[in-house]
Order: C-alpha cells, then structure tokens, then sequence
C-alpha cells in the first residue's frame, strides 16, 4: 500500500549551499573537506528521499532545532537561541505551506503549526524555556505520529 502523502512538495530543483554568517563560522580544527563530504551526504540523502522520508527529515530538523534553541537560552547563548528558533519557524513554515488543505485533518494541523511558530517566536523573544518545551512537546507528537503512519504503508 502507498503512503498518501499530505504534502505537497516534490525534491529541490536546486540545492542551496549555506552561506558564511558570524553564526556558522567554521571552527578552528574543522577541516573542510570533511565538512563539503558532509553536505555532499545530506544532498544526496535529500535528492534520493522519497517524499515521505522528506517529511520525516523536516520534522526530525525541526525538533532538533528546537532543542538547540533550548540549549542556546539555557546557556544565555543569544545568537544560538535565535539561529535555531528561526530554522525551526522556517520548518514550520514549509510543513505549513506545503500541506495540501483537501485532507479533512489539514486544518487541525494547521493549527497545530500555527502554535508551534507561535511558541517557537515568543520563546525566541522572552527568551522563555516553556515556550520552546510547547513546541518541542507538539513537534515530538507530530513526527512520532508521521513515523507510525509510515511504517503502515
């Protein structure tokens, strides 16, 4: 049985290389090729993921992102906490756009992502570890959810 996948969204037509930001200065010690050997893996893990699978690897980023904001206010860490809440709103942002509204649950999950960006930018703003716990607790749900789906298909 195929997986009748709510999204509507196909592989990248281009792959977007990260730019150099004071956030993502490679480390002293870090050498290079390890990390073009790295992206080169990502890349071709996303260009040979089903749709599903794609799905899966954005909701599995958004959780860590989440965590990562966590960590970043924990620390005080300002630019940490404010670089992984944007790319988990980004994330949500995707999962949000791309979802197909013909499916009757479309807009109970969208609400859902509407309150996770939502707790994701006010616990950006405040600073407040609660507000990322929300979020993470939804986001969690939501890919144990997609997980169990994709092991019926």
């Amino acid at each position: 049985m195929a997986l009748i996948n709510p999204y509507n969204y196909s592989r990248p037509k281009t792959v977007v290389r990260n730019e150099t930001t004071p956030f993502n200065r490679p480390r002293m010690g870090v050498k290079n090729t390890n990390k073009e050997k790295q992206d080169a893996y990502l890349v071709q893990k996303v260009m040979s993921a089903k749709p599903e699978e794609l799905t899966m690897m954005l909701y599995e980023g958004m959780i860590k992102f989440i965590k990562l904001a966590k960590i970043g206010v924990e620390k005080k860490n300002v630019p940490q906490t404010n670089e992984n809440s944007i790319k988990a709103q980004n994330i949500v942002a995707e999962l949000s756009s791309t979802l197909d509204k013909n499916f009757e649950f479309a807009d109970d999950w969208c609400a859902l992502y509407e309150f996770i960006e939502t707790e994701l930018f006010h616990g950006n703003i405040d600073k407040d570890i609660q507000r990322f716990d929300n979020a993470l607790e939804i986001a969690e749900e939501l890919a144990y959810t997609w997980r169990e789906v994709m092991k019926l298909a």
